[in-house]
């Protein structure tokens, strides 16, 4: 059973949020064969791509601009995720950005109806489901949300809504397209919760751990 879990990583692959101080004006992020490379000194999506000749006076790999403008003119980046080909992007502004790499689309969510930041991303493996953590201008959770790749609008899940979210597990066996079950939701206070999302009924169950 422990190994149908996929284990949150650090950084972009799992949750992912700026530290401390005011969000960089500006955020960069690309793909390589190790890890995930953030630059705060330029807004600018990028992508490694392999080249197949490996000699010892070959680079290995090549550097293609894909987005200048990653936040789209909706405000100040402040978390960003990635999975499957795909890259989220989280804005001060309760903006959600959606650029899907297989496909070629990008698409916009509004997260929040009310102003708001959005403070942690977490993206299941296949992409496909993602749930937003959102704070207010002093860092206070206002809303925890869900959102289907398939919506332009996210939709509040209302026992965890004021919670500081700070992880998520999920059971990958136990995703579809239609929803996902024994998600287990890690809070700063050190409380778990298990998650049940079924998008077709628009509906949801929660457990206290």
């Amino acid at each position: 059973m422990l190994d149908d879990w996929d284990e949150p990583s650090p950084g972009y692959g799992g949750g992912s949020r700026r530290s401390s101080g005011e969000p960089a004006p500006s955020t960069a992020f690309g793909y390589h064969h190790h890890h995930h490379h953030h630059d705060e000194h330029s807004d600018t999506i990028s992508q490694f791509d392999h080249l197949t000749d490996q000699k010892a006076d070959t680079p290995m790999f090549s550097l293609e601009t894909i987005e200048r403008n990653v936040s789209r003119n909706r405000g100040l980046v402040t978390a960003l995720v990635a999975a499957n080909n795909v890259v989220v992007v989280g804005t001060n502004r309760g903006i959600v950005i959606r650029y899907d790499f297989a496909e070629g689309g990008v698409t916009e969510v509004e997260a929040y109806h009310k102003e708001a930041t959005v403070d942690r991303l977490f993206l299941e493996p296949q992409a496909r489901h993602l749930l937003v953590s959102l704070v207010d201008n002093h860092k206070k959770p206002v809303d925890f949300v869900y959102v289907h790749h398939t919506q332009k609008k996210g939709r509040s899940l209302p026992r965890l809504k004021g919670l500081a979210v700070s992880a998520v597990g999920w059971n990958k066996s136990a995703i579809s397209q239609g929803g996902m079950r024994e998600v287990v939701v890690g809070t700063r206070a050190g409380v778990l919760y298990e998650l049940e999302l079924l998008e077709k009924e628009k509906r949801e169950r929660v457990f206290k751990q």
